[in-house]
């Protein structure tokens, strides 16, 4: 899948004017007497998603094409850098996550992934889209957040097996609802499918512990 640039859906689309941050840009000929220059309109989200150039292979978020390219590319130098020193790719798309707190009289949620998928991403020159891919063919559990629910909370997320993940479309929505009434006594705790996050960015994370906690997973199994 590919990153779809906002210049190429809306070509008269202004990144300048997208910014309700950035400073009016003034004419050298304007006058005191012109008034304050002329706003220029936003373009929503919603006017992308109506672009005829827009295909099912595009991915589309809310940021501007230069903060989208320089975050991608901090991503994939991150990646590529774990990669080539560890041996460990840490770039992952997740789906689900669960909504927790530290503490009981904690009003500060935290976000953390169920289920993750290894990907990369890479690009054939400087002013080529980001193309979004698998790195490899399989869905992992969060271990991270299984082991730490297990240590803190004395909660047991429920066992899944990743092929399953895999060959089975509805398995992602059974685990969600195994981990609900795992956690059904926990009072504020959720579990937020894909369209409720308010990430902007399609959960696109990059973690460095998750291997660590699957050997560690294994390690228990054996024992």
């Amino acid at each position: 899948m590919t990153f779809a640039w906002k210049r190429e859906l809306v070509p008269d689309a202004n990144e300048s004017g997208d910014d309700n941050n950035a400073p009016p840009q003034l004419s050298l000929f304007a006058s005191k007497r012109d008034g304050p220059p002329p706003i220029e309109p936003r373009i929503t989200l919603e006017q992308y998603l109506e672009s005829r150039a827009l295909s099912s292979n595009h991915l589309l978020n809310d940021l501007q094409d230069r903060a989208l390219g320089s975050r991608l590319n901090r991503m994939s130098l991150n990646a590529r850098t774990s990669l080539s020193e560890q041996g460990v790719n840490v770039l992952f798309v997740a789906f689900g996550f669960l909504k927790w707190f530290e503490a009981e009289h904690s009003d500060e949620p935290r976000l953390s992934p169920l289920l993750l998928v290894p990907v990369c991403l890479e690009r054939i020159g400087a002013t080529a889209p980001w193309k979004l891919s698998l790195y490899e063919d399989e869905i992992t559990p969060n271990f991270c957040l299984r082991e730490l629910m297990k240590r803190d909370f004395r909660l047991e997320l429920p066992e899944v097996d990743p092929l399953a993940l895999l060959d089975d479309e509805q398995a992602r929505e059974r685990y969600e609802t195994a981990v609900r009434d795992a956690l059904r006594n926990e009072s504020g705790w959720e579990v937020m499918s894909d369209g409720k996050i308010p990430w902007p960015i399609g959960k696109l994370r990059q973690g460095r512990s998750l291997i660590v906690y699957s050997g560690l997973a294994d390690a228990i199994r054996r024992e």
